[in-house]
Order: structure tokens, then C-alpha cells, then sequence
């Protein structure tokens, strides 16, 4: 489905330790870019387990993207 590959490449581009916070930023951008409520919804998207971006990039200890995710 849409939702799932949407998911699969935002957890891709956002959730691991080396996550570039410049990238995730250019993601950010563009989703904002569309509307406010599709950068919400994006974000707050969770895997099967009930998890968002926010809680894999704590998990690794990305603290810039975390911040950018908190910030936003």
C-alpha cells in the first residue's frame, strides 16, 4: 500500500544512527512544502510495533535528528 512503502522509506531516510539531519530536514521540507498536516502525519507515522520515527532515532542516540523531529 501507499501508507506502508510512505513508512518504509521515511524510517529508511530517518531511523538509524547515522541518519544525515540534513536529509531528514530536505523530507521535512517537502512534506511541509505539500501541507503542514502531511509533515504531521508523516512523522507521527508508526511501524507494526507501534513505533515512530522519534523512538528509533532515540533508540540509536541520533540527538540532531531527534531535536529536529521535536523541534517540528
Amino acid at each position: 500500500t501507499a501508507y506502508t512503502t510512505v513508512l518504509q522509506e521515511w524510517l529508511r531516510v530517518s531511523c538509524h544512527k547515522a541518519a544525515d539531519t540534513a536529509v531528514v530536514k530536505a523530507y521535512m521540507d517537502t512534506f511541509a512544502s505539500i501541507s503542514p498536516q502531511l509533515l504531521e502525519f508523516v512523522i507521527n507515522m508508526a511501524d507494526g510495533n507501534g513505533n515512530t520515527a522519534l523512538h528509533y532515532t532515540v533508540s540509536h542516540s541520533n540527538f540532531p535528528v531527534v531535536k529536529l523531529l521535536l523541534d517540528t
